[in-house]
């Protein structure tokens, strides 16, 4: 047996018809996606459809993917549509893809890959673990498993120190949207009027709060508000946010937990809301539309979102 790509065979037209051999709803969704080459535009440019055979045979299959039917989430990658042929289970050929998707996403830089699924008891045989259930884009619950790669570390959501101001222009600079095939700006961009409004004298006024993801004590997240005239600015009573991470620790939910965090200090401290601007084509745009916040405005570029706390 041997595990290979869809997108890479020069038999697509016969991994197809073995696909279609499933009578299960997913997999003729799936069939459907990639005989219309539409599979790409909702799981992500660089998805990959995963095939366990045995010669001719199609014996299991699943994707391995940016996005799946989970909507409005940081959280990738992910494995879905994860079938075996009747004639084949009790096997646990599932693992063999398991495996391979594994391997993928630590070649990617992730530390772990999430399965959206109705099972229970199914995926902890392969060393997953329940995570949380969340709506998928039917708006019915999934429960939500992540599979950890590697030793994992425990990060603390804290608040920033005194002493660690100077971070945030790290963190800004991570937080520059960079669209795919776009070099990096010059690390002085930071220095620009219209940046320094995130981190010039931070502390000092009403509305500053920053909240860091601390692993083993060094820092490698952070979301941070103050009520200023910057992208993302409603009006002079509501903080606007900031947050990045650093490249290797995004896609593990360290940043919806850092922004759910803030929202809850926010309210606590009687803010009735808060906003942010994003570019469109960021995929954060999910994340925080799945911890609350809507679009109030756009323009050519941007979406202006608004939580209402």
């Amino acid at each position: 047996m041997k595990v290979i790509d869809y997108f890479e065979s020069d038999r697509k037209e016969h991994w197809l018809s073995e696909i279609n051999r499933s009578e299960w709803a997913a997999a003729r969704f799936l069939h459907e996606m990639l005989s219309k080459q539409t599979f790409s535009g909702f799981a992500g440019a660089r998805s990959k459809v995963l095939l366990l055979t045995e010669g001719d045979e199609l014996i299991s299959f699943c994707t391995y993917a940016e996005k799946d039917d989970i909507p409005c989430t940081d959280l990738a990658p992910w494995v879905g549509f994860v079938f075996t042929f009747p004639e084949h289970r009790g096997h646990h050929y599932a693992g063999l893809l398991l495996d391979e998707a594994e391997q993928l996403a630590e070649k990617d830089g992730f530390s772990a890959f999430y399965i959206s699924t109705t099972h229970k008891g199914l995926y902890e045989e392969y060393g997953c673990t329940f995570k949380t259930e969340m709506k998928d884009m039917n708006g019915e619950p999934s429960r939500v498993y992540v599979k950890h790669i590697g030793k994992q570390e425990q990060y603390a959501v804290r608040s920033l120190s005194k002493g660690e101001t100077y971070l945030l222009k790290d963190f800004l600079y991570e937080a520059i949207f960079i669209p795919e095939g776009a070099e990096p700006p010059a690390r002085d961009i930071i220095e620009n009027p219209e940046l320094r409004v995130y981190t010039d004298d931070f502390g000092a006024r009403k509305g500053d709060n920053c909240l860091v993801a601390d692993l083993g004590g060094k820092v490698v997240g952070a979301v941070w508000t103050r009520i200023m005239d910057d992208y993302g600015h409603v009006d002079d009573d509501t903080p606007s946010f900031a947050i990045s991470l650093y490249k290797e620790y995004r896609g593990q939910g360290i940043g919806s937990q850092l922004m759910v965090k803030m929202l809850e200090l926010l309210k606590r401290q009687g803010y009735e809301r808060a906003s942010l601007a994003v570019q469109k084509a960021n995929y954060a745009v999910r994340m925080y539309k799945n911890v609350g916040f809507k679009i109030v405005d756009e323009n050519a570029e941007e979406y202006i979102m608004v939580c209402e706390l």
